[in-house]
């Protein structure tokens, strides 16, 4: 043993008995057990898929298979309390935290790279100059009429991109017009410079790759990209390119979405006091883009940029009053692997304490005992952890931030546990959370205005344990179909 080590030893040396007496207060004043949830019911939401038209898209729609009456009639059984024990609403809202550190499947190895999985952190602002014009397309959607041109751009600067994506040199990027008009005021061909605010964001090697090894059963890693060149840019090289999107603010404007309240109620917002007006702006070719920031026509783009990087440190926070009910910790897809789940009196009292996950601590430095500040807010569309999302994968997101909109308030938290997911950027057809959600208790809630509905997504209804049978006999004699609930036992 070193003299370090031996010093270390009597400096820190204790009585048992000690030991023990403070073991057996600490106990006594946490009740930290996990609590035990064997059987769960999961409502069963039907997705809808309409068409809109020949070259318009299709929309969805959302339809819950437990009717009101039959909600009412699971909570008399919980009052009753032989078959239900609990039905538990969980709740979301975004924050944002300075200093925390989102992760991206960018990050990842090879094979996890998934451009959906990264939203809303896939977003870029970067000063372009074009090189060519691919083409046009004019479509009429149920937004109505807009002109998407591609073009491909030289990436003079990156003003604003999360840390876990390597800047391109090369883009290929569409461009959504609301109107003939505004494509012509933009005078889009070779040789012009721009600003651009682009969205989803993709580095198009680190995608290639994960197709190629998928094909050849083989790590990303090792996949050489040399002979695919000439999948997409012919001559052009793919590990030189990155692709996004970028889209007219004025797409949007008359367009009225609803902010749902906690109760449920919709509040109606018009997008223009939502989304920022930064979009695409021309530059002189002797423009230098940090006096351009610096002035009165730059101020937008400022406030762009401090979006961006304000949403690089954001999250998804899950209100609960039992965290052993949501599906993946139910099914040991997501595990405790320091610290402890939330107790009984911090349920009941809303104590502001939280659970994190390892890769978040771990990248930002957080430990179980530290504070962590939450800046909640509603994004410009509050429907985007729904509607946004693949739809054939139940996968909860985190909010868009919006500059225009703001924080509805700050609240301190204790982390107090840390967890680690097996898979963490699996697509699944089971309800699912990604990277970057923090759980707290519902009740901590109280003054936030978040959302809640009763899907899979966000309602648990945990079942007396081996009465799953028993209850699907109690709806059929009561006429209540069977197949509204999905029926999920405690993984080993």
């Amino acid at each position: 043993m070193s003299k370090y080590q031996t010093q270390r030893t009597k400096k820190v040396a204790i009585p048992a008995y000690l030991l023990f007496l403070v073991f057996c207060l600490f106990s006594c004043g946490k009740q930290t057990e996990q609590r035990q949830v064997s059987l769960i019911g999961l409502p069963i939401t039907t997705i809808n898929e309409t068409s809109l038209g020949a070259g318009r898209g299709v929309s969805y729609s959302f339809e819950e298979n437990v009717s009101e009456e039959m909600w009412a009639y699971l909570e008399e059984l919980e009052e009753e309390g032989s078959l239900i024990d609990a039905i538990y609403r969980h709740q979301y809202i975004s924050a944002y935290s300075p200093g925390f550190q989102s992760v991206i499947s960018a990050e990842g190895d090879g094979n996890a790279y998934k451009n959906d999985a990264d939203k809303p952190y896939s977003v870029i602002v970067a000063a372009i100059t074009v090189t060519e014009v691919v083409g046009e397309t004019d479509l009429v959607t149920e937004i109505g009429q807009h002109i998407t041109t591609n073009i491909k751009a030289d990436v003079d600067e990156v003003l604003a991109l999360h840390p876990g994506y390597t800047p391109k040199e090369k883009a290929t990027i569409t461009i959504a017009f609301a109107s003939g008009a505004e494509r012509e005021r933009m005078d889009i061909r070779p040789g012009k410079r721009y600003l651009i605010y682009g969205e989803n964001y993709t580095d198009f090697e680190a995608e290639l790759k994960v197709l190629v090894a998928d094909i050849k059963k083989c790590d990303a890693k090792d996949v050489d990209l040399s002979g695919y060149a000439g999948l997409s840019y012919e001559e052009d090289k793919p590990r030189e390119y990155c692709n996004y999107n970028s889209y007219s603010p004025a797409l949007l404007y008359g367009k009225t979405d609803h902010i749902h309240l906690k109760d449920g109620t919709p509040m109606e917002l018009p997008m223009q006091e939502r989304v920022l007006d930064a979009f695409l702006t021309p530059l002189e070719p002797d423009t230098d883009v940090d006096a351009f920031l610096e002035s009165a026509e730059g101020a937008v783009w400022r406030t762009a940029i401090q979006q961006c990087n304000i949403q690089f440190s954001c999250m998804m926070v899950i209100g609960t009053d039992c965290v052993e009910s949501v599906y993946n910790f139910h099914q040991s897809e997501s595990e405790l692997v320091e610290g402890r789940f939330f107790t009984a009196d911090e349920y009941e009292k809303g104590k502001q304490v939280c659970l994190i996950s390892a890769e978040n601590a771990a990248k930002t430095g957080l430990c179980v005992g530290d504070s962590l500040m939450l800046g909640f807010y509603r994004g410009a569309d509050d429907q985007f952890h729904i509607r946004d999302y693949n739809l054939e994968h139940r996968n909860l997101l985190t909010q868009p931030f919006s500059a225009k909109i703001g924080f509805e308030g700050e609240k301190t938290y204790e982390i107090v546990g840390i967890y680690k997911q097996t898979d963490l950027w699996a697509q699944k057809s089971q309800p699912a959370f990604k990277a970057n959600t923090v759980f707290v208790p519902n009740a901590s809630l109280v003054g936030m205005e978040c959302y809640t509905d009763r899907s899979d997504l966000l309602c648990t209804v945990v079942v007396a344990d081996g009465k799953g049978d028993e209850l699907f006999n109690t709806l059929a004699e009561n006429g209540f179909p069977q197949d509204a609930l999905s029926l999920y036992g405690k993984a080993k």
